[in-house]
């Protein structure tokens, strides 16, 4: 690493990172890309860094450096990104199970960067289904209908930027001559 910081290399990405203190030397001795650095999911209690994965200029992987799920173990790859045509926006694989160790069936999203805000908004597939009012018993569904509202699943699922800081929440500061 004192190599890569002496000359601005960029360290091997097979190089473990398994806590946030070597994350954050990680992310101080590279140039990152825009969407690399070391990430929050608030409702999981856990952080995670994103680098550019081995040999690849498009391409980052997400490795944990904590979580409150004692089944994750700091260091491990959780998950790929990887860029879009679209500007800041990125396709984002995560794997979803643990089986014997390994981590399994990963599932895919959209995920959006707001650079201003610090933040990494997810777009989940949806799967939808829906009956025809000519299908089956018509008039019983039309008598019950009814909604549940959740002021919660309005908001945009995500992570939130922790280090380096984000763009929109660096002071300006006033310059003397």
């Amino acid at each position: 690493m004192a190599f890569c910081l002496l000359f601005g290399l960029r360290p091997a990405a097979a190089e473990t990172i398994a806590d946030e203190g070597m994350a954050r030397e990680y992310c101080d001795s590279v140039t990152l890309d825009r969407i690399e650095g070391i990430w929050e999911f608030p409702d999981d209690d856990t952080h995670v860094l994103i680098r550019t994965a081995d040999d690849s200029v498009n391409d980052y992987e997400i490795i944990i450096l904590s979580s409150a799920d004692c089944r994750l173990t700091p260091g491990k790859r959780i998950g790929t990104v990887n860029e879009t045509a679209q500007s800041g926006t990125y396709d984002l694989s995560l794997c979803r199970q643990l089986v014997k160790g390994i981590l399994t069936d990963p599932d895919k999203c959209v995920a959006t960067l707001k650079d201003a805000e610090g933040s990494l908004l997810f777009k989940p597939r949806k799967f939808k289904i829906s009956l025809r009012a000519m299908s089956l018993l018509p008039n019983f569904w039309r008598r019950l209908r009814f909604n549940i509202t959740d002021p919660r699943a309005e908001i945009p699922q995500g992570m939130i930027r922790i280090y380096p800081r984000p763009y929109g929440s660096r002071t300006q500061q006033k310059i003397y001559l």
